[in-house]
């Protein structure tokens, strides 16, 4: 319930997930929060300019990088998107997560 809504995905090409979002705390270049999204998928095109980490609570989903290996993640995991990351996410079920984004 403390969770922000952020509304749909504008460039999701598979079902109509949206999400919200919770900054927690940020301290020079490590940022982190809590993150919610509805099932769907999205291209994730952009090289990341940041390294994130992310606990997965609840929900599956799956990360693909750009050359098709993909990278599913459910309760329990722990995720890694290194700076220059891209590719897609596909949200399964609906996720749940806590991340920890470092600019370097």
């Amino acid at each position: 319930d403390k969770l922000t809504p952020k509304g749909p995905r504008k460039n999701a090409d598979v079902g109509e997930p949206h999400d919200a979002t919770r900054p927690l705390v940020s301290v020079g270049p490590v940022s982190a929060g809590s993150w919610w999204c509805a099932a769907g998928g999205w291209p994730s095109p952009a090289l990341r300019a940041t390294t994130e980490i992310f606990y997965v609570f609840s929900g599956h989903g799956c990360v693909t990088d750009l050359d098709g290996t993909p990278h599913h993640f459910g309760p329990g995991d722990t995720v890694i998107l290194p700076k220059g990351w891209s590719g897609r996410w596909d949200i399964m079920e609906p996720i749940h997560k806590v991340w920890f984004v470092h600019d370097h």
